[in-house]
């Protein structure tokens, strides 16, 4: 099946929409007989995705088959209640209401200004002693279609990313953008930037001046031509000695909050991820004996890691039938000190298995650091770590440790000879086990002599399957 980037028309079965319509209102009314508190949740699940599927076949239909399709389509536009209404964006809305007082002319040209890219080429405007924003799409003032059809303020929402991080000078450079959807940003003065960092624990508060760049790229990838961001970026030099809290170096996440002003309207969010996956994990920067810094792509939005390093892992082999994990701590092992692998769940989900194995320590040294540690060797039955998922490790007393950036790379194989077991980070630079099944891995890329033809070249480890292609997508 192809993905194509604009609507294609295509001869639709009237009775097949009709029917699914028809089915659909059906079970809204057993919805709302015996679960009524669930209503609203079918209608944004359910209904509107079949309002839309109805939307997008009446211009491709006959007269007859359109009038059926009105038909059926408006009772059950009728029945959409202010909370799923409101939840959708304007020019979802508009159709709909068209759809549902049967004005079908109307409704056949602004389902035609959809198509010809229309609202992304409309400026939206402020009315009313207590202003409120609308898009002036096709039919605004006509007073058979109401006002807050057209209304868009809850979709004046601030987009802000960090585009990148990086190391200046001893100081953590944060290159980004921000502005207000649908609220012009073509020039310095038409919108502020503030940015401040927040304590994951809430005992912290830092101000960041920033400076003002000019980001036409930002205007170019926001999909519309109605308005400019092309002075909505913005650079931030973070200075890490101020990131201690109290005066003192603490493991926390700091972050990252933007407020934009902009023709009078003032928005908050934290900082998204960056696009570029390269610029989502950069290396951290030691900042003090055993302390790091560094931003961090969590699940949700980028943080500006300071981690007290508690312990490393320095080197990993297999040795026989076990695992052999080596490296130092700062905290002291005690007699029965153990090391734990948890194999986390699909999504983040609670751990399935556990997996114990013995540690043992050395005389205190000077670690690599330059404070003091204790080295470590721990080991891991590779039999009970055959299941394939992610194994995160942990230190009794010491956490979970970190993995030294030389390691990697490695990797061998699991019992019964069809995973692999290879070290990795997470993405905040901790110690993980990851468990796969074998496959090709690649060792170089480059193109051909005479161009034109990428080679890929590298090994399989995996059992022979006979012969095998590269495919593309």
């Amino acid at each position: 099946m192809d993905v194509l980037p604009d609507a294609v028309c295509e001869p639709v079965e009237d009775g097949d929409l009709a029917g699914r319509l028809i089915e659909a209102g059906a079970v809204r009314a057993v919805v709302a007989e015996h679960a009524p508190g669930l209503l609203a949740a079918f209608d944004e699940r359910v209904l509107v995705d079949e309002l839309r599927a109805l939307l997008d076949a009446l211009p491709c239909v006959g007269q007859r088959e359109r009038d059926d399709l009105v038909g059926v389509g408006a009772a059950l536009a009728a029945g959409l209640g202010p909370r799923v209404l409101n939840g959708l964006p304007a020019i979802e809305r508009l159709p709909l209401h068209l759809l549902k007082v049967e004005m079908v002319p109307e409704l056949l040209e602004v389902l035609r200004f959809v198509r010809e890219g229309g609202p992304g080429r409309t400026q939206v405007v402020r009315r009313g002693l207590r202003p409120r924003w609308y898009a002036p799409y096709p039919f605004f003032g006509d007073r058979r279609v109401p006002a807050h059809v057209y209304d868009v303020t809850d979709e004046l929402v601030p987009v802000a990313a960090v585009d990148r991080a990086r190391w200046v000078d001893g100081r953590l450079r944060i290159e980004g953008h921000a502005y207000i959807r649908h609220l012009d940003a073509s020039a310095e003065d038409a919108s502020r930037i503030r940015l401040w960092l927040v304590a994951g624990n809430r005992r912290g508060l830092l101000r960041v001046p920033v400076r003002r760049t000019r980001r036409p790229d930002v205007t170019a990838d926001s999909g519309q031509s109605a308005v400019s961001y092309d002075c909505s970026g913005f650079v931030a030099d973070i200075d890490p000695a101020a990131l201690r809290i109290f005066g003192r170096w603490r493991t926390v996440d700091w972050i990252p909050c933007v407020e934009v002003w902009a023709r009078g309207v003032r928005r908050r969010r934290t900082l998204a991820q960056p696009a570029l996956t390269a610029q989502r994990w950069p290396e951290p920067h030691e900042c003090a004996p055993d302390v790091l810094v560094g931003g961090v792509a969590s699940k949700r939005r980028y943080v500006i890691q300071v981690r007290r390093v508690d312990a490393v892992v320095t080197s990993c082999r297999r040795a026989g039938g076990v695992l052999e994990i080596s490296g130092w701590t700062r905290a002291g092992l005690a007699a029965g000190t153990a090391v734990t692998a948890t194999r986390t769940g699909a999504g983040g989900a609670p751990a399935t298995e556990i997996v114990t194995g013995p540690v043992e320590a050395g005389p205190v040294t000077a670690s690599a650091s330059g404070g003091r540690g204790t080295p470590f060797t721990a080991r891991l039955p590779i039999v009970e770590l055959g299941t394939p998922g992610e194994w995160r490790i942990a230190l009794s007393g010491a956490g979970r440790p970190l993995l030294d950036g030389a390691v990697g790379g490695a990797s061998w194989p699991a019992p019964g000879g069809h995973e692999e077991l290879e070290p990795a980070r997470t993405r905040r630079g901790d110690f993980k086990i990851v468990v796969r099944e074998r496959g090709p891995v690649v060792a170089r890329v480059g193109w051909s002599a005479a161009g034109g033809v990428l080679i890929i070249a590298g090994s399989y480890r995996g059992a022979a399957r006979g012969r095998r292609a590269v495919r593309t997508r």
